[in-house]
Formats: C-alpha cells, structure tokens, sequence
C-alpha cells in the first residue's frame, strides 16, 4: 500500500487535479486491458515502462509517474457554455 501512495504523490507533483490524474490514468489503464485481450500477454510486458505492478490502473500510475504518458488538455472543452 505504502509504494502505491508514493506513486500517487508522484504523480500529483506532476498534474494540476487528481481528478485529471483520475481522467489520464483510467484511459491508459482501459488501453492496458483491451491491448491484452488482443495478444494474452500479462500486463507488466504491455507496459511502456519497467514496472513492479500487475494492475492495469498502478502500471498507468506508473507510467505516467515515469514520463511515459502524457496528457494534452482540450481548451475549447473547458469552456462552460454561455446561458442563452
């Protein structure tokens, strides 16, 4: 439990809301899951980093953590929409 929570804080020094870190780390970890049902490989090899986890969602965490992944925020979606 204790490497999970230094991966999250990880993380956080590297993301502006752990709603965003949420958002990137779940997308990455449903890419982790279909890309093993293509090639029934175990998910620390699907992995584009060396990993010490076997959950999809850590490995995410981990990767992002690493560098690996990155996230790219859509300014046009942000915007609220005006009271018409």
């Amino acid at each position: 439990m204790l490497k999970e929570v230094t991966l999250i804080a990880k993380c956080m020094d590297k993301i502006d809301s752990k709603y965003r870190l949420v958002a990137v780390a779940a997308k990455r970890a449903r890419q982790l899951v279909s890309k093993k049902k293509e090639t029934a490989q175990d998910f620390p090899k699907l992995a584009l980093v060396k990993t010490q986890f076997k959950k999809p969602s850590t490995i995410a965490l981990d990767e992002f953590a690493q560098g690996a992944i990155s996230y790219e925020v859509n300014q046009d979606a942000e915007k609220q929409p005006e009271n018409q």
